[in-house]
């Protein structure tokens, strides 16, 4: 069936410790019991899943959906035994013939087509295709029944809002940057896979994301240099660019992606018409200092800050001090219970005191305060530390308890869920707090633990963050191979427009001899040499270091490690 706007069928490659965590334990077994229970408890014409506006589906929908993308996820290459996503995370580039002909490429596109969470005609047609071209007859399938309840004609597809018609030599990045759009959501609201290699053909059509203004991620830029170059929060750069984690270490990931520098939802802007001329009516909770020629008044509660009020109503945090002169810069004392206002009447810039050269409207001067106290934003104190959990830690959390709503305490406070929370490693998270077992690592409700140690992650030695799984496929092979190396990164050919040797203290705080002692191949012209070895797909690797007991052939100098920036360890999907 169609897939609905819903149930999109795109299923992420996963990293190899997410494998493990999801494929190497009894997750899918405890999935298949947990729809068994779900059969035997589920029995009244009633129990059903209603995910959309009509069409209803067993109730075993969200454990089908699940154990779905789990067969995608567990598969392995029968030849190797590795893991498919772990193979196909190495292919860079344009899949090569032999890649398309693969059993992974093509044993998961069968298991697509086997579900009807997966199936599509287009995707059908595509893969008889494939077969006849790779001249393969055993990857066959049978066409799944409708799996709706109520429905024997499947579902309409989803109209398009601005559907975009592929041209020959489209990638996802230049559709993206031609069309004003962000390249992640242009991936994910088409289900196209994450490298892009899957775009369907010439003439055939995707669904455009909405628009925003666009950027397109350099070599050498970090989440501060965005924020700051380009003037926004750093909350405005992850709620418009939902692929960017919250530690921002997975940004040389979509390094020559374009990013939204502005609010991919739909906005207004003030001089074009779209400004309030009505002042709202003022509320007997209004805060004091706030400025009441006011047209929208937001109720504040706990739990809400600036930024998130910024995001909430579009308006900046410029903005927002400006007319609720009470709140500091920091957002450090926000009055609970209280309205502030979050929108100006007409263009802000004409009122008295905003910082521009010449105001053309005048406005009353706000009341004085008034009487009202206001009841501060708590939050809750913390419980005592689980035993041995180290003193002088970041950010301490408490163990989420039966009032945090969730459904699976245990899933909630899983390890894996928490280090994921804190930007962290399991490992890490045991470290600092020793009470905790790795065979049944669950947080316990009644303590507090220590969730990041520190704020910004101490670099010891090089930037791992950019560090990529070696391919030996672009190790030349006179570089220190992986055996010896603890960090490669990886160069494109398109870099070679951008990037000097010079550049290697300050990106990998690694002198250039020593990037010659570990790749003797490149000699004393680095610039040239640098390129010399790229693979037959325009990538090469580079061993960056190595363990500090085999050191390189030059003395590595102690220089400050630099500050994390996105550089040329990860190539950007097309």
């Amino acid at each position: 069936m169609p897939c609905l706007a819903w149930t999109k069928a795109s299923v992420e490659t996963l990293a190899s410790d997410q494998l493990e965590a999801l494929c190497g334990t009894s997750c899918r077994d405890d999935l298949t019991s947990l729809r068994t229970s779900i059969i035997g408890a589920c029995k009244g014409p009633n129990d059903v899943v209603v995910p959309g506006e009509s069409v209803t589906y067993p109730a075993t929908y969200l454990a089908d959906r699940f154990l779905y993308a789990t067969s995608l996820s567990c598969l392995r290459d029968k030849a190797t035994d590795q893991y498919c996503d772990i193979i196909v995370a190495g292919w860079n580039g344009s899949y090569t013939d032999a890649e398309k002909c693969s059993m992974c490429e093509l044993e998961i596109q069968r298991l697509q087509l086997s579900s009807p969470f997966g199936y599509s005609e287009d995707g059908a047609e595509d893969f008889s295709s494939l077969t006849s071209s790779c001249k393969e007859t055993t990857y066959t399938y049978a066409t799944p029944t409708s799996y709706a309840l109520n429905s024997t004609t499947a579902p309409p597809a989803p109209t398009c809002a601005t559907p975009y018609v592929i041209k020959e030599g489209d990638t996802c990045v230049t559709i993206s940057g031609e069309n004003g759009v962000s390249t992640f959501n242009l991936i994910m609201d088409n289900a196209i896979d994450s490298q892009c290699n899957l775009l369907p053909a010439a003439g055939k059509s995707l669904c455009l994301p909405r628009k925003c203004n666009t950027h397109q991620l350099d070599m050498g830029e970090t989440c501060d240099s965005l924020v700051r170059d380009l003037n926004i929060t750093r909350a405005q750069l992850h709620a418009w660019n939902p692929n960017i984690n919250y530690g921002c270490t997975n940004l040389a990931a979509w390094r020559g992606w374009y990013l939204c520098a502005s609010s991919p939802s739909p906005t207004v802007p003030v001089n074009e018409g779209g400004s309030t001329t009505t002042p709202a009516p003022i509320p007997s909770d209004a805060q004091g200092e706030s400025n009441t020629n006011c047209s929208k008044w937001y109720f504040v509660e706990s739990g809400d800050h600036c930024a998130k009020i910024s995001l909430q109503f579009s308006i900046s945090l410029k903005d927002f001090y400006f007319l609720n002169p009470q709140v500091d810069g920091n957002c450090t004392n926000l009055w609970g219970n209280t309205s502030y206002c979050v929108q100006p009447i007409g263009d802000i810039a004409t009122y008295p005191g905003y910082p521009v050269d010449t105001p053309s409207t005048t406005f009353p001067k706000p009341p004085p305060p008034t009487s009202f106290v206001p009841t501060p934003v708590e939050t809750p104190a913390l419980n005592p530390t689980a035993p041995g959990t180290i003193e002088g830690c970041f950010m301490y959390e408490n163990a989420l308890n039966e009032k945090a709503g969730v459904a699976d305490l245990a899933s909630g406070n899983s390890c894996q869920s928490w280090a994921w929370a804190g930007d962290v490693t399991v490992d890490e998270l045991i470290e600092w707090n020793p009470s905790l077992v790795r065979d049944n690592c669950v947080l316990d409700a009644q303590y507090s633990y220590c969730i990041r140690r520190w704020e910004e992650k101490p670099k010891d030695s090089f930037p791992y963050d950019y560090c990529m799984s070696p391919n030996a496929n672009y190790i030349p092979s006179d570089s220190t191979q992986p055996s010896d190396c603890t960090c490669y990164v990886q160069f494109r050919a398109a870099d070679k427009e951008v990037f000097k040797c010079s550049s290697f203290p300050d990106l990998f705080g690694i002198t250039v001899a020593d990037v010659q002692a570990l790749n003797p191949w490149i000699g004393s012209d680095c610039d040239a040499d640098l390129w010399s070895k790229l693979s037959s797909d325009g990538f090469v690797q580079l061993c960056v270091s190595q363990e500090s007991s085999k050191p390189s052939s030059s003395s590595m100098s102690p220089t400050p490690t630099p500050t994390p920036t996105a550089t040329a360890t990860a190539t950007a999907s097309n």
